[in-house]
């Protein structure tokens, strides 16, 4: 071959670079870097149809979502981290979207690799999961990673008890003693449950009384109106915890229609995967890691890839930034 001729090296070097074959065969940097600039001034390409017939593997991974979009939240950060992590693997991403009928018929999941050309599969779907689909899963041992969904086995999804945890203790360690978590959105996702759980062992850990906001059962779009009336009440917090980026948003708009100003009289704390804003002020965020579950998710499915049916721990990724923007010292007490 030109290549291997032009490098000055052997056809199993030029394969161990170019696709990975002649395993034994070990190459340096520089070898490397001129076989694959050469390679490249060839105009050669690898042909994947070959590839997958000599390895096994179509060198790709098939993210799965569900047609309905809030069953599915799929923020950018998580995509980038998980295409970097493949393109590392030198691997790509396929993206499908599918409706309930089709995830739950006998045919259909059980074909998916071959017919999408996929190794494994990441699924991003989150909400309302069809137990039919997890059933199939299971029983045709189909290597998968579950993102953001609290499965028994095979899950990657943040820590939001630890998450809870954090957020409150840090306002406690301002000083607030009447923090309030909110929850406007729902109890649908277990990360509601968790944060709430993790605010509840933070405030248990202090003593002190714990305070539930929950727009559950009242009128549609009650949310400002019903902030406006907590904050007037006797007693009322100077901190909240949101559990999702909608109530601090509430809580905002709310403080600035009765003239309470933030951070100085209402610390306000929200979860996001960036930064929280409402009309421009910044708000206090507990970032979740998606980075860092895109990278374990990757790398879990791959080991997943290689062992065959043996299935890998879930993991619960820890918090680690929360951004000050909107919490300060207790003003009021």
């Amino acid at each position: 071959m030109d290549i291997a001729r032009l490098s000055g090296v052997s056809q199993p070097v030029v394969s161990k670079v170019l696709h990975g074959g002649a395993n034994n065969v070990r190459v340096g940097v520089a070898t490397r870097e001129r076989i694959i600039r050469i390679a490249a001034e060839q105009g050669y390409r690898t042909n994947l149809a070959a590839k997958a017939m000599r390895t096994g593997r179509f060198g790709a991974v098939t993210l799965v979502m569900s047609t309905t979009r809030s069953r599915s939240i799929l923020p950018m950060e998580l995509l980038d981290s998980i295409m970097n992590a493949l393109a590392q693997k030198d691997m790509h991403l396929i993206l499908a979207r599918f409706p309930d009928e089709e995830l739950v018929n006998e045919g259909f999941l059980p074909r998916m690799l071959s017919s999408w050309m996929s190794d494994g599969l990441l699924i991003n779907y989150n909400a309302q999961i069809p137990q039919k689909m997890v059933e199939l899963i299971e029983r045709h041992k189909i290597p998968s990673v579950w993102l953001n969904s609290k499965q028994s086995h095979d899950a990657i999804f943040p820590d939001d008890v630890q998450g809870g945890r954090l957020a409150t203790e840090h306002l406690i360690g301002l000083g607030h003693r009447r923090i309030a978590f909110l929850n406007y959105t729902g109890w649908d996702h277990s990360s509601a449950e968790d944060r709430y759980q993790g605010y509840m062992e933070a405030m248990k850990a202090a003593r002190l009384e714990p305070l539930l906001w929950k727009t559950m059962g009242l009128p549609p779009r009650s949310e400002v109106s019903y902030s406006c009336r907590k904050l007037q009440e006797q007693g009322c917090p100077t901190a909240v915890v949101g559990y999702v980026d909608n109530e601090p948003w509430y809580v905002l708009e709310a403080c600035r229609q009765l003239g309470i100003r933030v951070p100085e009289e209402l610390s306000i704390l929200g979860f996001n995967d960036r930064e929280l804003f409402h009309h421009g002020q910044e708000i206090s965020t507990m970032i979740v890691p998606e980075k860092e579950i895109g990278e374990m998710a990757v790398e879990t499915l791959i080991q997943r890839i290689e062992r065959g049916p043996l299935e890998s721990a879930s993991r619960g990724i820890p918090y680690r930034n929360t951004l000050k923007a909107s919490t300060i010292g207790n003003c009021r007490d």
